[in-house]
């Protein structure tokens, strides 16, 4: 039997000098913000690239964390508000993801061969053309059927991608 692909990443980059909108955060809600912005980040990674935040799941981290259910929301509340989150993704499919998560997840996941996403939380335009042709690149519904209008198995040319 196959080995299953792998989805999530072991780790993932946290720069050194942080941009204004982690700052945000961090000042709006202190330590605790900042450092619930990391978990959410260590949680989305893990998994690949979006994670559901659904309230079970803000209840299960709430639990695990030891902190505040509201100040969860309210910091992925700003988080959205201050682009650290897509807002659109946020709003219609209660998921956190964001340009910058997914250049990061693409960027770790460039030599494996197959990597999987969903249509609907894509925030990034051509996610196949990121990665060479050697990868198969697989964009799914959220249902799961694959969409045959956007697979790219990695064997095709550039121009037949086109079409």
């Amino acid at each position: 039997m196959a080995r299953p692909n792998k989805t999530g990443l072991d780790y993932f980059p946290l720069d050194v000098v942080l941009d204004e909108k982690i700052e945000l955060i961090e000042a709006k809600h202190g330590l605790l913000g900042f450092g619930l912005i990391v978990k959410l980040f260590q949680n989305i990674y893990k998994n690949g690239y979006y994670i559901d935040v659904s309230e079970d799941r803000l209840l299960l981290l709430k639990n695990k964390l030891n902190v505040d259910y509201d100040l969860i929301v309210k910091v992925i509340g700003d988080g959205c508000k201050w682009s650290i989150f897509d807002q659109g993704v946020f709003k219609k499919y209660q998921v956190l993801t964001s340009r910058g998560i997914q250049k990061r997840f693409i960027e770790a996941t460039k030599r494996r061969k197959e990597v999987d996403f969903i249509r609907e939380y894509l925030v990034i335009n051509n996610v196949s053309s990121w990665y060479k042709d050697e990868v198969s690149v697989n964009i799914n519904k959220l249902n799961g059927n694959i969409n045959d209008e956007i697979v790219d198995h990695g064997t095709y040319s550039k121009e037949e991608q086109s079409i």
